[in-house]
């Protein structure tokens, strides 16, 4: 396909995926403007108007409305189909609780709703996964899906002891807080256990490419791994005798592709800044010895990811 034709392609693709997200912004825009306006005739329809909470339905309106605006006059409908899959997951969540305390006709009332909710949740995924892929700012940066990315700061100590924290493979959840574990396995093999997207776990086995002690590591996964990636860590003396600057290259394919990079991102697990509050972290440990949390840290003191970062131990001598 020539550069015209695929372009044309590309421009038509959008316009399409566009009106898709803007027709589902509609459907938000009625359902949340119903939801906050009557709540009871909503819960009579749904069929929990025998115990309504009339807030809890204007909430899910005002959520609707959100989702209505980001597609209907936002420039990147993307994280506002996101939002709603999400949303429709929650309302599908609550209709299954209500109605396990619920019997006869109520409960076959609830179980039709929870068949329209499953219903409009298929165009929501498929406007989502459509309208990802086509987005510039969310949109994968290769076919497979996966990303490369750098980031590089000055810590106050040698390249012998930067290098030394770096080949200590088993300390490296230390300061990487998406890592759970690193174990090596001798004969430059290690087997890596991280964090994925929603709380999901993954792991692979990685092989040593590259050792120049005090100066370059490479890495990269073994074929068969959960995640294909790779990795380079580089130290270069600063200037002014100021240390030295660690340089950080890490290429990724993010399990489920594309999709779970997108996730990811909406859950604030930005690839670029999660590597670089990894390198904060990972300068405090060399020239402290710990990790300090405060409003200054890498992680500020009201994110959740400060509930899930591990304190700093001690370097050994």
């Amino acid at each position: 396909m020539d550069a015209t034709v695929r372009s044309e392609f590309d421009d038509r693709t959008n316009s399409t995926n566009l009106k898709m997200a803007r027709a589902l912004g509609l459907f938000s825009l009625g359902l949340g403007v119903w939801q906050l306006a009557s709540p009871r005739s909503h819960a009579k329809v749904v069929g929990v108007d025998d115990a309504p909470d009339e807030n809890l339905i204007r909430a899910i309106g005002l959520r609707e409305l959100g989702s209505a605006a980001g597609l209907l006059w936002g420039s990147e409908p993307a994280p506002f189909l996101w939002a709603r899959v999400a949303g429709d997951l929650m309302d599908l969540s609550m209709l299954a609780n209500a109605m396990g305390s619920r019997e006869g006709d109520r409960r076959r009332q609830i179980a039709r709703s929870m068949l329209a909710v499953a219903a409009v949740t298929l165009p929501d995924v498929v406007a989502s996964l459509k309208t990802t892929e086509h987005m510039p700012s969310l949109s994968r940066s290769s076919d497979d899906g996966s990303a490369d990315v750098r980031a590089s700061i000055t810590v106050r100590a040698s390249a012998d002891e930067v290098y030394r924290v770096w080949s200590d493979l088993g300390g490296l959840p230390r300061f990487m807080t998406h890592l759970e574990s690193v174990t090596d396995l001798g004969g430059g093999r290690s087997r890596w256990v991280a964090t994925g997207p929603a709380g999901t776990s993954v792991e692979w086995e990685a092989e040593t490419t590259e050792d120049v002690p005090g100066s370059r590591r490479s890495w990269r996964s073994v074929e068969g791994s959960d995640v294909d990636n790779s990795g380079t860590v580089e130290l270069v003396p600063a200037t002014q005798d100021r240390g030295t600057e660690v340089r950080l290259r890490l290429s990724y394919a993010p399990p489920g592709g594309t999709v779970g990079r997108v996730a990811a991102k909406l859950l604030g697990e930005e690839p670029k800044q999660q590597v670089s509050d990894d390198l904060r972290r990972f300068k405090q440990l060399v020239e402290s010895g710990d990790i300090t949390r405060s409003e200054a840290s890498p992680d500020g003191i009201r994110s959740t990811r400060v509930l899930r970062q591990r304190p700093g131990q001690p370097l050994a001598a």
